[in-house]
């Protein structure tokens, strides 16, 4: 099978340090196909012109500094995995914005060629498995979001991108305490060693890539109550079969087993 080629957009002002990364890319074992434009405004035509695979912006150019480079660009494409260029000046700004969505950064003065392949290659792997979680929760928050269990989608560190009503109703906490972090495990799981327990478990169901069916166990509630869950899981798969998150359905089993 033909290796893809990478179309990379890069945008830098200075034309000696575009020379250095341009040779730095095309040296790479990448294919790459590289086009250079020196501002903001050639750099948002491009895009609407060219499917590009990954961006590297320097934020200072002759028509935009700073962090409004980046909002411009991640607002003009947000799909697009962004590598940041900085140089000694220009560090703090850029580690800000990196906080902000950018893939990573990079110091033009540490850029050779075996950095820049790797570091291309994570930033263009991460926002592909971004994209295929952020597909995934969106069908099945459309699918999942007013059925009556709970519902809940975690990505590999954790952290909740899909809480449905379901998750809501029976767990007191709404979607919006809980969405993009790891809240999940301290709230659910208060006493430190189930949290631990917990959080091992979910590792081993990622690594082994494992489900788990009706597997019981309690949770705290936000009124102050424990209630019991019955578990079934599915393991999230990436575009190329890696394990990028895991679903969880619940199902509120308290009454049945206090009856028992």
């Amino acid at each position: 099978m033909e290796n893809p080629q990478y179309h990379v957009l890069l945008v830098e002002e200075r034309e000696a340090d575009a020379q250095l990364i341009e040779e730095s890319l095309l040296q790479c074992t990448l294919p790459v196909v590289v086009t250079h434009v020196r501002r903001l405004s050639d750099a948002l035509e491009q895009c609407l012109n060219t499917d590009f695979d990954l961006l590297l912006l320097d934020l200072f150019l002759t028509d935009s500094r700073g962090l409004d480079t980046f909002v411009a660009m991640r607002s003009h494409a947000p799909r697009l995995p962004m590598i940041l260029l900085t140089d000694s000046s220009s560090i703090d700004i850029t580690s800000e914005a990196a906080k902000k969505g950018a893939q990573d950064v990079l110091n033009k003065d540490e850029i050779n060629p075996a950095i820049l392949e790797k570091t291309a290659l994570y930033a263009i792997q991460r926002k592909r498995h971004e994209q295929e979680l952020y597909r995934q929760k969106e069908f099945y928050e459309n699918l999942l979001h007013d059925a009556n269990v709970w519902v809940e989608a975690l990505d590999r560190a954790g952290n909740v991108i899909l809480w449905n009503r379901g998750a809501e109703d029976i767990s007191g906490y709404s979607a919006r305490a809980m969405m993009h972090s790891r809240k999940r495990w301290e709230v659910l799981f208060p006493d430190k060693d189930v949290q631990r327990q917990q959080l091992e478990h979910y590792r081993f169901l990622l690594t082994e890539a494992r489900s788990v069916k009706n597997e019981e166990g309690e949770i705290h509630t936000a009124q102050g109550e424990t209630r019991v869950i019955s578990w079934s899981s599915n393991i999230i798969k990436g575009e190329n079969g890696e394990t990028v998150g895991c679903m969880f359905v619940g199902n509120d089993v308290t009454a049945r087993r206090e009856s028992v």
